[in-house]
């Protein structure tokens, strides 16, 4: 796109990610507020607010991240999804809690006032998911055994909060004068909305993307996902950490934050692998071989796209046809296999061909700080440890360094 002799494509694709945040930002607050049983976040009475419906605000924050890992996984850009997920995973471990402990009034803490409210144990999951996940970074690819065994821990995990609010909703509570929540349809068509509102944003922001690295072809998808959407997902989950930060309740973003990696890397990680390798599959068996022997060879994708087919053998002939003489045979040149690519043949079916790659850039980044996060999150989960504002700025600090590093060297590293 030119205006006046300049090629303004790049700055398409800017204004396509902007317009898409502000799309995914409504969407999450809308969202939030119809899983939030209709109470107002904006209301003084934010201990009592919250007190049975902050999960239900993280799972709305959450929707948007959601839709756009889908939408971009069903558009074909599976790195734009995996990229997002970790991204945001990060996000929420490092910036969300920093804000919340950075902001918080002098005497506040990270624990809770009533522990069976909020489901701190279970913040100590994070790192099990996360050690998971390094173990699965050996390999260098996810395959359905690992979205099993990921969606297993979840299903723990989501067991383990359901009986602690069970446990909570038995304690009487301390509960002023609560808002009247709207009523259910209403909550369901702003639900819907906010879907749908989600949708066009990733979709947008998708193909705002791909004009971007057309034109800047330094960054990848999975890359620029990382460094530029992943925060705009983000952002509503940081307003609600300032806000609820100087309100005296910082656990609630903290718990909030941990809710959603969880739900991306049990949930959405798992049915990313499972629709990637269903789509995979389907194109293997609808690709025509012109002959037995085909070889199927992926080898200019790194994310394990089908890209090409390959005829081995020498046509057949019928009983009627004359004999012909064949050329003597040639050498066929070796193909180059990237990083978690794999070649099978059509003789001996594998579902190897449909396994998603693991970046290097998010198993050598991400991944750890991962690991960092939840072992920071063990002992804060137990009480013996509360973020106050020199852990806060800690942690913003590493988000920056993180997101700076990963602009540097992840591109040479997917």
């Amino acid at each position: 796109m030119n205006f006046l002799g300049y090629d303004m494509s790049g700055y398409v694709g800017a204004v396509m990610l902007l317009v898409a945040g502000g799309a995914l930002y409504t969407a999450a607050r809308a969202a939030s507020e119809a899983l939030g049983r209709g109470s107002d976040a904006s209301s003084p009475e934010i201990d009592s607010a919250f007190s049975g419906s902050d999960t239900w605000r993280a799972v709305g924050s959450w929707v948007p991240v959601a839709v756009v890992v889908m939408v971009a996984t069903l558009l074909g850009r599976v790195e734009v999804a995996v990229g997002v997920i970790f991204a945001v995973s990060v996000a929420c471990l490092s910036l969300v809690p920093g804000l919340a402990a950075l902001f918080q009034p002098e005497g506040a803490t990270t624990e809770p006032a009533d522990a069976s409210r909020t489901p701190r144990r279970a913040w100590g999951f994070v790192l099990a998911v996360a050690l998971m996940l390094l173990i699965i970074g050996f390999s260098g690819r996810f395959t359905l055994l690992h979205a099993g065994l990921l969606f297993a821990q979840g299903l723990a995990i989501f067991f383990l909060f359901g009986t602690q609010r069970a446990n909570a909703s038995t304690i009487p509570s301390t509960t002023s004068t609560l808002k009247p929540a709207s009523p259910f349809p209403v909550r369901v068509i702003q639900l819907v909305l906010a879907i749908g509102v989600a949708g066009v944003g990733a979709y947008v922001a998708t193909r705002g993307m791909e004009v971007i690295t057309r034109k800047t072809p330094f960054f990848s998808f999975a890359t620029l996902a990382a460094i530029a959407l992943a925060p705009l997902l983000t952002l509503p989950m940081i307003g609600m950490a300032t806000e609820f930060s100087r309100r005296g309740r910082p656990d609630v973003p903290i718990g909030s934050g941990v809710t959603v990696t969880l739900l991306n890397l049990c949930l959405l990680l798992p049915l990313v692998i499972v629709i990637h390798a269903t789509m995979q599959q389907y194109q293997l068996t609808q690709l025509t071989y012109s002959s037995q022997g085909a070889t199927v060879t992926n080898s200019d994708d790194t994310f394990g796209r089908v890209t090409s087919v390959q005829s081995t053998s020498a046509p057949q002939q019928t009983p009627g046809d004359q004999p012909t003489t064949l050329p003597p045979p040639t050498t066929l040149p070796q193909s180059t296999t990237l990083p978690g690519t794999q070649t099978t043949t059509r003789d001996e079916p594998d579902f190897v061909t449909t396994s998603l790659s693991f970046p290097l850039a998010l198993w050598r980044i991400d991944t750890v700080l991962l690991v960092v996060f939840g072992f920071i999150l063990l002992p804060v989960s137990t009480g013996r440890w509360n973020l106050g504002p020199l852990e806060g700025s800690v942690l913003v600090i590493v988000y920056a360094a993180y997101v700076m590093m990963l602009a540097r060297f992840g591109p040479g590293w997917q």
